[in-house]
């Protein structure tokens, strides 16, 4: 008797080991990935100035290939044909950004620009050929266009483990229009995501 309860739950046990197991291997994968590693190398995160114009950002002659980076990538190695003869590649990038200063991309859907933002940030392998460039200073922030809620406040999936000011709370719900959302809501405290109110995807 003192084994029939152990023995009863091995089966489920062992019903979820498999995917238990599925799931450790991606994360192993997801942590193996030198995210950014190469990149990382040809930047500066010293060299931050705030002086307007200073240039924070410059590609010059590069591909982006619709690929994740994996562990076995080298940034800046041209691959072979056939192995991106299956992906989108931007082609010929050349671009420059300077501090303080708005910089938009614009497109048409499927033009490359999340393409163009992910290769930035070292989520994409980079291609260089002839007389490339590629200079980063300072720091990323990338918000993707995939919103992350988690089961708890409005209020919390804003500040997201940051201290509350009240001031600047206020600053950032003026500034991403959302109190007229809030007031239509009723309060930024009630639950959103798991067992909560469900949002709109422009609310997300």
């Amino acid at each position: 008797s003192m084994l029939k309860f152990p023995m009863s739950r091995m089966a489920v046990a062992l019903g979820a080991l498999g995917p238990a197991m599925q799931a450790m291997e991606r994360i192993s994968m997801f942590l193996a990935v030198q995210n950014g590693a190469d990149l990382s190398s040809r930047s500066d995160f010293s060299q931050v100035n705030d002086r307007v114009g200073h240039e924070v950002l410059r590609i010059q002659e590069a591909n982006i290939v619709a690929r994740k980076v994996s562990q076995q990538d080298e940034v800046g190695r041209p691959q072979d044909a056939s192995e991106d003869q299956d992906n989108f590649v931007l082609r010929g990038i050349n671009l420059s950004v300077r501090s303080n200063q708005l910089s938009v991309i614009v497109g048409p859907v499927g033009s490359g620009k999340t393409l163009l933002l992910e290769g930035i940030i070292g989520d994409r392998r980079l291609e260089f050929s002839g007389n490339h460039a590629f200079k980063r200073c300072g720091t990323i922030a990338y918000c993707s266009q995939s919103p992350f809620i988690t089961g708890s406040s409005i209020r919390s999936n804003i500040l997201w483990g940051m201290k509350y000011d009240p001031a600047w709370y206020q600053h950032i719900l003026k500034v991403c229009c959302l109190l007229e959302d809030l007031d239509v809501l009723g309060s930024d405290l009630k639950r959103i995501g798991d067992h909560g109110m469900t949002l709109s995807e422009g609310q997300k």
